[in-house]
């Protein structure tokens, strides 16, 4: 089995984030953001009592999270990784 086939047949866990930018990235929704950061939405929300998820913004009963926002999240991240 070459690695197209494989990568077919076993995709990756997590996807890459596209080539855009934050401009013309579209806000995800809590599920895409946790389809694209392989976590549970359980999890999400315990690290959301935590005050450890990325800012939301609320379009009438719907939460987004920009790329902008995402991003900020990952470096927070790194930062408390070195930290510890």
């Amino acid at each position: 089995m070459n690695a197209a086939m494989r990568a077919d047949v076993f995709p990756p866990a997590i996807t890459t984030p596209s080539r855009k930018t934050a401009k013309d990235a579209p806000p995800m929704t809590i599920d895409e953001f946790c389809k694209r950061y392989a976590l549970s939405r359980s999890h999400y929300f315990e690290l959301k009592q935590q005050g450890r998820t990325p800012a939301e913004i609320r379009v009438g009963r719907k939460a987004l999270i920009t790329a902008t926002s995402a991003r900020e999240w990952e470096r927070r991240l790194e930062t408390e990784q070195k930290a510890m």
